[in-house]
């Protein structure tokens, strides 16, 4: 049985269905209340694979695939019963991959009440009502969790909590939070033109000329750096920089820079992953004060280590990162991978402003799941009672 836009349509608007998994034309696998479930049926071809994205992209009005480029990351919203669903789609073709690999992700395109969140166990009312009151007294928290466990819905639902005539950042590589705070500037990392690389004809023809010296010295075309393929690569690329502009890639690092310029009072970074890791934690440090962030992690405490990891990268020594963390990060919630396609927050500790030995930072457990249930196992520190009643 061969797929079609229909069957998958239908895949996507079933709600059970968090992700499909496309491996190759024979490959379709569902991710079903979180657990996978192969279909029986596949695509005519590799070709048929790229047709289907390529409907996809046109009736959106986006740039359709270009094999010569083999990854590609796009949105795409369809109306479903009614109803719009969002989805993340990626693309990895070959030469990457011996088949194209397709991952469609959903994505909640309405903003989640937190009540929400409690009624589906994600959270207990006790645990939400902490964390509604960190947002609103501008704790700083960081939301961790592996791949899938809901820390952007989580950020979303806390987002949307922000006092109205506050002003919030959402710095993003690809849209994915749903923030229905009026008073938000949205950024991505998108390339820009770069004014400073420029290369001239006058380039291009020396390039010309030298390559073909190079074939007359050799006797031959060889089969490396000599080849017309290699040359005609290189060619392009240096003519595309002589009509104007070359484009350079705007960092997270850099936005989050830009977002303190904007005198924002709030910054959601939507994934922490190298070193604008430092630039979030300066700015947690530096006035904008109850700015969250989610980053990969396994656990709640390895959540500090990953961090002070990815700040490092900055090239700032691990000590004085550990430092910069203890004073900027209060909370830190971390939620478990689904298990049967419940999400669940598996623990919230409090991050204290203390360092041991240069290597640890204390911290507090205030809740934690055991089984089904989300315990309140230890009082905030007294110094964050404090600034929750102020």
């Amino acid at each position: 049985m061969l797929a079609s836009s229909a069957l998958l349509y239908e895949q996507l608007s079933d709600p059970t269905v968090s992700e499909i998994h496309i491996i190759g034309p024979s490959r379709i696998i569902v991710k079903r209340r979180g657990v996978n479930e192969a279909l029986s049926t596949g695509f005519e071809s590799n070709d048929a694979i790229i047709h289907w994205l390529d409907s996809l992209l046109t009736e959106s009005g986006q740039a359709t695939i270009d094999t010569a480029v083999p990854i590609r990351e796009f949105h795409r919203d369809i109306v479903l019963r009614n109803c719009t669903q969002r989805s993340r789609i990626h693309v990895v073709l070959p030469p990457l991959s011996p088949v194209p690999v397709v991952t469609v992700a959903k994505q909640v395109l309405t903003g989640v009440p937190l009540s929400e969140l409690v009624s589906n166990g994600t959270l207990t009312f006790d645990a939400a009502d902490f964390l509604e009151q960190c947002i609103q007294h501008h704790i700083n928290i960081l939301i961790a969790g592996g791949a899938g466990s809901g820390k952007t819905t989580l950020m979303s639902c806390l987002l949307n909590l922000i006092p109205e005539h506050e002003t919030l950042g959402v710095i993003e590589e690809m849209p994915e939070l749903v923030v229905a705070h009026e008073n938000t500037t949205y950024l991505y990392n998108r390339a820009i033109p770069s004014p400073d690389k420029h290369v001239h004809l006058e380039v291009l023809a020396g390039a010309l000329v030298g390559w073909a010296e190079q074939v007359v010295s050799a006797g031959e075309i060889g089969k490396s750096e000599l080849t017309i393929e290699n040359f005609l690569l290189s060619l392009g690329q240096q003519a595309l920089h002589t009509t104007g502009l070359t484009t350079e890639p705007v960092t997270l690092a850099r936005l989050v820079k830009e977002s303190l310029r904007m005198r924002l009072d709030r910054i959601a970074l939507g994934e922490v992953r190298g070193e604008e890791a430092l630039d979030l934690l300066v700015a947690m440090n530096t006035g904008a004060l109850g700015s969250t962030g989610t980053i990969h992690s396994n656990s709640a405490l390895e959540t500090i280590k990953r961090l002070q990891t990815a700040a490092s990268m900055s090239g700032m020594p691990p000590a004085y990162v550990l430092d910069l963390i203890a004073q900027a990060i209060d909370i830190i919630v971390y939620l478990a991978p689904p298990a049967g396609g419940q999400h669940g927050v598996a623990e919230i500790i409090e991050v204290s402003n203390r360092v041991v030995n240069g290597t640890t930072i204390t911290t507090q457990p205030l809740y934690r799941r055991e089984k089904n249930d989300l315990l309140h196992v230890s009082q905030p520190s007294q110094a964050l009672v404090q600034r929750l009643s102020m």
